[in-house]
């Protein structure tokens, strides 16, 4: 029997897609972190149901996949503020860093135990980026010390049982990444930076001989001068590192004191190093292995390094990142158009692939899928950007004769990040209700070059508001969407730019901020050692140009704002603290200018926890259909718009 289509107002169609099922299946950075180790596969996975902890998992042979680490332990480090690189394994030994306290603690024989000692004041002392020396004795990692007035980033040394206090091998830089030892142990590599660069903007890689006393013989092999660096790995004499000098993150090979690019495209094989712990290539035996974007294709790249050969394989995935590689197989997390993250395994000829893991909640029909369209405008300064357009689509309604959808403009995070085309239930959940989503890649992302990621300097406030205004003018042109319904969200720099688009145009007819800036210059002077410098390329000097700033800030401009806005925010956010989201409340109640206000106790700068993604997400449909004229067919608690 053939079911009829229903007529319904878009935003009130029924979705199986609930909030709770996308607080379940797709968390924030849901998988993580592969370390393959004597075939045994291990990953990072987060848990909105146990309060956002991040658990090791392990599958072996045809074992169903196993957790590692006991409920009290979560997987976690705070280094940067973001974390990662947090785990490391070796022939069966794990070493991790806990939240709670941001010890490493060793996993032998079901045994427990930390391997670090107590900070004197709780979380002052923490670790990130684990490598372990090929003869298990130690651990080089970084370390983090936070102290009154200041916070100092080095490379340490610590022994793997314990018996004495973590060992400085390396200071001096503002910021450290990536050490990594060769085969021996006998040569270590590292990534270091200083203020005001971000570690996608100028970053140098030494080289050094290593024991555990200390290096000698340190050289620098490339970097600075606008040059970004990462991922350096060893094999063998030959050290290969991710390098932008030409325009684009390329691969490259030294050895014998000089330099090469052995993967030469003009693609982006990496994207921003927001975190510790990624991994866009792996080296096992005598082969490189990668992937890139190749026109509209997505290819995985195998790299013979004895003959320099390369073969190429055309894949569906939409994304691929965190490689690891034995001399068997090859594992790393990839997704779709169709189908969410997955843990994936594969052999050396890349024809079949294994899920490993797919997260856990609900699986999409097909037929409710809204497919990505890839879509190019042109925006301001005679300039062009990107953007995936999502239609509304639900196949059992249709809007009114004569209505179009309402538009909701996604601004990503970052700045220096990008949106990928990676189903996304976040995105299905507006979707199959009558909404249609455009998520916006714009000047600054990841994964267009150097040169448009940099476009974003000294724009910062500007040329992403355009960007996202762009995207909607050309939407509505289109006659795709309704012009008089139009929403932009977005969290962190997104919800920086989603501020800015409401305080500095009359496009919108809603905004949705998470955790986002509304006073650069607080944030200048407010926020952790890491980006504490980052608005010097993105606006200007601070305080030197604190005029600037003031221009740029949403919250002077409060008055200009026409629509209604609703505003999340986390209670513990170091990067992003509340004081900007309750200052920029303040402003709208006395301009009483509508609002909803939502402060979540126990959430950092990203919300975890199952019960606060539900309600978050569920409340900003019940603002949008407030404001729009729907009613949602889900049954949510109510909300409170003041001034409305």
């Amino acid at each position: 029997m053939i079911k009829k289509i229903k007529t319904l107002k878009y935003g009130s169609w029924e979705s199986p897609v609930k909030a709770s099922l996308i607080a379940e299946g797709t968390p924030r950075n849901p998988l993580s972190e592969i370390i393959i180790d004597n075939n045994i596969i291990y990953w990072i996975e987060s848990r909105p149901k146990e309060n956002g902890r991040n658990v090791i998992v392990m599958k072996q042979n045809d074992n169903p996949p196993q957790d590692i680490l006991p409920k009290h332990f979560n997987a976690r480090n705070s280094v940067h503020e973001y974390g990662g690189g947090v785990y490391s394994v070796k022939n069966g030994i794990i070493y991790f860093t806990n939240w709670d306290d941001q010890r490493i603690y060793k996993i032998q024989n079901n045994e427990i135990k930390p391997i670090t000692p107590k900070s004197q004041t709780n979380k002052s002392i923490r670790f990130s980026d684990l490598n372990i020396s090929p003869d298990e004795k130690y651990l080089v990692c970084i370390m983090e010390t936070h102290q009154e007035n200041s916070v100092k980033n080095e490379i340490v040394v610590i022994p793997t049982n314990g018996r004495s206090e973590p060992k400085s091998i390396l200071s001096g830089y503002d910021f450290y990444s990536s050490p990594r030892l060769n085969k021996n142990g006998t040569k270590i590599a590292w990534i270091c930076w200083e203020h005001p660069n971000m570690p996608f903007d100028s970053t140098e890689l030494h080289i050094a001989d290593f024991s555990s006393n200390g290096i000698k013989n340190p050289q620098k092999i490339t970097g600075g001068n606008n040059e970004s660096v990462m991922q350096p790995k060893w094999h063998g004499n030959q050290l290969f590192f991710i390098s932008d000098r030409t325009g684009w993150w390329k691969i490259n090979k030294f050895e014998n004191n000089s330099s090469e690019i052995i993967i030469d495209d003009n693609a982006d094989i990496a994207e921003a190093p927001w975190v510790f712990g990624l991994s866009n290539y792996s080296i096992s035996e005598n082969k490189l292995i990668t992937s890139l974007v190749n026109g509209s294709k997505r290819e995985i790249i195998v790299l013979n390094l004895e003959d320099n050969s390369e073969k190429r394989k055309s894949v569906a995935f939409s994304g691929i990142k965190y490689f690891s590689s034995n001399e068997k197989f090859t594992c790393f997390i990839s997704g779709t158009t169709t189908s969410p993250e997955t843990v994936t395994k594969s052999f050396s000829h890349f024809d079949n692939f294994e899920i490993i893991k797919e997260l856990a909640g609900f699986t999409m029909p097909k037929n409710l899928i809204s497919t990505p369209q890839n879509i190019t405008f042109p925006t301001t300064n005679n300039s062009i950007s990107y953007a995936w357009f999502y239609p509304a689509h639900n196949p059992e309604y249709r809007g009114p004769k004569d209505d179009l959808p309402p538009l909701i403009v996604i601004s990503h995070g970052g700045p220096t990040s990008g949106s990928s085309s990676t189903l996304s239930l976040a995105i299905q959940y507006w979707t199959s209700r009558g909404i249609s989503v455009v998520d916006v890649n714009y000047r600054g992302s990841s994964g267009f070059g150097k040169k448009y990621r940099d476009s974003l300097k000294g724009n910062w406030g500007i040329y992403d508001t355009d960007d996202c205004i762009s995207a909607a003018k050309y939407l509505v042109g289109k006659k795709l969407v309704d012009q008089k319904k139009i929403a932009i969200r977005g969290g962190s720099a997104g919800g920086y730019t989603t501020l800015c688009a409401l305080s500095f145009h009359n496009y919108f007819s809603a905004g949705a901020s998470y955790y986002g800036v509304a006073d650069a210059g607080e944030l200048a002077k407010d926020t952790h050692k890491f980006e504490s410098r980052y608005l010097d390329s993105l606006i200007a000097p601070y305080p030197k140009e604190k005029k600037l700033y003031e221009e740029r800030s949403p919250i002077f401009y409060v008055d200009n704002i026409k629509c209604p806005v609703i505003i999340f925010q986390g209670e513990e956010d170091m990067i992003v603290p509340k004081s900007q989201a309750e200052e920029m409340v303040k402003a709208l109640e006395k301009k009483k200018i509508p609002y909803t206000y939502q402060l979540y106790q126990g959430e950092q700068h990203g919300f975890r926890k199952t019960e606060n993604i539900i309600r978050s997400l569920e409340s900003e449909l019940l603002f949008y259909g407030s404001i729009f004229g729907f009613t949602p067919a889900d049954i949510i608690p109510p909300i409170n718009i003041n001034n409305f």
